[in-house]
């Protein structure tokens, strides 16, 4: 049944925006398109009503969810955007839009969920990859909580101090430390050593994994001592359920994954990323979809599926995209227009000069421009 508390007023000049379980929603009838009956809802404060979806992923389809959902499962799949249209038989130019769509929704989701984990155990690591052209390097920096499998927090850009420092400052504010000294494992990159005692001084035992590679094999690997003492490095590893010396094998798992699961990163394919702002979103869904949906396996045993965001105790269940994209986001859609000229249109700003990674919810304002009809 549905819950009305829940919903809030959507219109901006009411008293009650925003706020919800103040008895102003009501049930107000239904209204019918061609993907059958629909819901609408009354304010009793400014009686204005508005479609059960507004404000979801799903507001004003032109297709059935069960579509707009087998688009982005598609997608975390390493499916391309033709290939995608091909499949769900659509226009290619459809699901370019509606992957923007779930991108959103879905960094909105992760940014809302991913808090509160135990750190424990971090690695860290870097994913190179090229944005519009191979002369055009770019870097995805990756963490990890090694003994949840829970990927919280990636930064793309350059290798830079800034983003190094974003990077390991998200991942601690959303987590909870408990006290105990944490196990940090990175490669040789330089900015690790001066970032790191920053962020988790004093509880930091920072180790670095650096290989040397001739013709495309490692031919020697050497293990470094940063942040701690040896008895100190001992201790932490025999308290990690995961680690029996120093690695960073589940990180680059991830980053094996993460090429798999995102087809612009895929190697030797037409289909690499035009911009870093498509990169990004594309990132940003299936960031939501490995810890919140797929299954992994090393966390999971017999016949129990369990999620990186189950074992870190954020959800009890795992969770599938139809929850995601029907998160509730009052200020997605733009009231602006008349209802003719603006349904359904996404109208997409590019520069390509922008400094888009500084401020994430900055950049996908100055991006991304919903303009639906109220």
């Amino acid at each position: 049944m549905l819950d009305l508390d829940k919903i809030c007023c959507l219109n901006r000049e009411c008293k009650l925006h925003k706020k919800i379980a103040k008895g102003n929603i009501k049930s107000y009838g239904s209204y019918t398109t061609s993907n059958g009956k629909h819901k609408r809802l009354l304010c009793k404060e400014c009686k204005k009503t508005f479609s059960l979806t507004k404000g979801t992923a799903y507001y004003r389809l032109k297709k059935s969810k069960k579509t707009f959902d087998s688009v982005a499962k598609s997608s975390v799949e390493g499916i391309k955007n033709s290939v995608n249209a091909r499949i769900n038989a659509i226009s290619p130019t459809t699901v370019w839009r509606w992957l923007i769509l779930a991108s959103k929704f879905s960094k909105s989701f992760s940014d809302k969920n991913l808090r509160d984990y135990t750190i424990r155990e971090i690695q860290a690591d870097e994913l190179k990859t090229f944005v519009s052209g191979k002369d055009k390097e770019s870097w995805i920096y990756t963490a990890m909580e090694v003994s949840t499998r829970l990927w919280p927090s990636f930064v793309l850009g350059t290798r830079t101090y800034r983003n190094t420092m974003e990077l390991l400052s998200d991942f601690q504010t959303r987590g909870t430390l408990d006290g105990n000294q944490i196990l940090i494992t990175t490669d040789g990159f330089g900015f690790y050593k001066s970032v790191i005692p920053k962020v988790f001084s004093p509880l930091a035992i920072h180790a670095q994994v650096i290989k040397k590679i001739r013709k495309n094999r490692i031919v020697k690997v050497d293990e470094r001592l940063i942040i701690g003492t040896e008895p100190q490095l001992k201790r932490a590893l025999a308290d990690s359920s995961d680690s029996e010396k120093i690695n960073t094998s589940f990180i680059e798992r991830l980053n094996l994954t993460l090429r798999q699961g995102v087809s612009y990163l895929q190697r030797k394919t037409s289909g690499y990323s035009r911009h870093s702002v498509c990169l990004e979103e594309r990132i940003f869904l299936f960031q939501c979809f490995y810890n919140f949906i797929r299954p992994h396996r090393s966390l999971s045993c017999k016949d129990k599926v369990v999620t990186p965001a189950m074992a870190a105790g954020i959800t009890s269940l795992p969770i599938d995209f139809r929850t995601i994209f029907s998160f509730f986001m009052p200020n997605l859609w733009a009231v602006t227009g008349s209802h003719s000229s603006t349904r359904g249109k996404i109208v997409i700003f590019e520069n390509a000069q922008a400094k888009a990674l500084e401020k994430q919810e900055t950049l996908l304002r100055d991006y991304f421009e919903f303009g639906l009809a109220a």
